[in-house]
């Protein structure tokens, strides 16, 4: 049985926060090796790899509006013959607070961590709610859309890479449907080439990945006042898209 956490993404703690960036690159090496020659996780699994030649962009500063703001990666559906949990991830909500038949959101942002940037998502897009860092606990016959949102640091990705694990492996509620990865830039400028190689692994496990930019407005408030940069306006209308798609299937 592949084990997801231990193979297929480079393994790191909550420790390892201050990594030095050598100890980094070192890591995504080994990991790489392990993989036999996969440069992705998709590869790994068998799934076939998207063209990243055709992704113009993608680690640039975010802001080209032509620059495509999702693309499919992995896979649509979880394969827990294939994917073992892994160890720690996102808990799930407690049945017992729901209320009886809530109707469920057009979809639920997840946050993978604390200043994940879903409040600001919420605030700039319609139609997701905020679950609480929580996985939504749909009801017998409702179907829950999650989008998971993870910043680009360290923390962010191995808490990203857990909660990817967790719906691989098919670890969460029954009637749950991911729908993607929303990755958020933690800093101005491109990312460091050891985590933008971390970052690149991470899609292979998810139906569909999104990398929005770092948006210096919006640490003094203008997300509040309607500011809505163009990779976040792409977002909201592939994800408008997805959930009508899904209604009318």
């Amino acid at each position: 049985m592949l084990n997801l956490h231990n193979v297929c993404f480079v393994k790191y703690s909550v420790r390892s926060v201050s990594l030095r960036v050598a100890d980094v690159k070192e890591a995504v090496a080994m990991n790489r090796a392990r993989m036999g020659g996969h440069g992705s996780l998709a590869a790994a699994l068998g799934a076939p790899a998207a063209d990243l030649s055709a992704e113009p962009g993608r680690y640039d500063d975010g802001r080209h509006a032509t620059a495509p703001a999702g693309f499919v990666r992995g896979p649509q559906f979880p394969q827990p013959v294939t994917v073992m949990p892994p160890h720690g991830g996102l808990p799930v909500a407690d049945p017992r607070q729901l209320r009886p038949w809530a109707p469920q959101p057009p979809w639920w942002w997840l946050g993978c961590h604390g200043g994940a940037g879903v409040t600001t998502l919420t605030l700039v897009i319609s139609g997701g709610v905020d679950a609480g860092r929580r996985w939504p606990f749909p009801q017998e016959g409702q179907t829950a859309r999650v989008v998971l949102v993870a910043r680009t640091h360290v923390f962010g990705l191995e808490m990203a890479q857990k909660a990817a694990t967790q719906w691989a492996s098919a670890s969460i509620p029954d009637g749950i449907r991911l729908l993607g990865l929303v990755l958020i830039r933690d800093a101005d400028g491109p990312l460091p080439k050891p985590l933008a190689e971390y970052a690149e692994l991470i899609p292979g496990a998810v139906p569909r990945t999104w990398n929005l930019p770092w948006v210096r407005e919006f640490r003094v408030g203008e997300a509040a006042r309607g500011l809505v940069p163009p990779r976040y306006r792409q977002l909201a209308r592939e994800l408008s898209a997805m959930v009508a798609g899904v209604q009318h299937a």
